[in-house]
């Protein structure tokens, strides 16, 4: 029997919606749910129905900066994130405060 996406919410611990996201690559998916529904997907051998449609890869990069008011910075998350796009990677930006 083929493995469906609510049995991959429930051994992953979430919403058959966030499976549904994932694997359509269509809105947000957090890192952490993300990484556990790869696993659940690998423990349980889930298998797409249709190959085309389903991308269940995580090219994800996060890229930390401690400001962007500074042209420097914006200029170069932009410069990263086009090369990045362009070998078929996704950019997170994100803001380490140091106080």
């Amino acid at each position: 029997m083929a493995v469906t996406i609510k049995e991959i919410a429930k051994k992953a611990g979430v919403s058959i919606a966030t499976v549904s996201r994932y694997l359509n690559q269509n809105g947000y998916v957090g890192i952490d749910s993300a990484l556990k529904i790869k696993e659940a997907i690998k423990k349980l051998g889930y298998k797409p129905k249709n190959v085309i449609s389903a991308k269940t890869e995580l090219n994800l990069i996060e890229i930390n900066f401690s400001q962007i008011n500074n042209p420097f910075y914006s200029e170069l998350y932009e410069y990263l994130a086009t090369i990045l796009q362009d070998k078929g990677y996704d950019c997170i930006l994100h803001f380490a405060f140091c106080i």
